[in-house]
């Protein structure tokens, strides 16, 4: 009876354990790739958000009645000036900026060249750990006299 037992086979501990270690690393590599991609989704998020952000002040400047002009130099860290008439242009690029999940600054240049003014649309933020500038530029030619 006692040789039927010995036939028997069976894993051991350290066979066990052996196994136990290599799961444990092989699950700890998939949970360090999870969390790697996770951080480069939401930064790939926040790089959509601050260009469409930039995108959308472009486009106010483009269709606005004003003189371009009124938009250089203007940031959203301090209150757009009273007399300015672009200031509603200029509030509402604040608000939208709210939704980049991390404290978004925006700065607007306009440059005057010979046929043409070059605006440049600046969105700075902090990207998980990245400081980041996303910048859009358009050239605006000038009306022929």
């Amino acid at each position: 009876m006692q040789s039927s037992l010995c036939n028997e086979r069976g894993f051991t501990l350290v066979e066990v354990l052996v196994a136990l270690a290599i799961l444990t690393v092989a699950i700890m590599s998939v949970f360090a790739i999870y969390t790697q991609c996770t951080v480069e989704i939401r930064r790939a998020k926040n790089r959509t958000i601050a260009t469409n952000c930039a995108q959308q002040m472009l486009e106010m400047i483009c269709s606005t009645p004003h003189a371009l002009s009124n938009y250089h130099g203007l940031t959203t860290t301090a209150d757009p000036p009273a007399g300015n008439p672009v200031r509603d242009d200029l509030l509402r690029w604040q608000a939208a900026l709210q939704t980049v999940p991390t404290r978004a600054v925006g700065t607007i240049s306009v440059g005057d060249e010979l046929y043409a003014r070059l605006v440049t649309v600046e969105v700075k933020y902090d990207n998980y750990g990245r400081a980041t500038t996303t910048t859009l530029a358009l050239k605006i030619t000038k009306p022929s006299p």
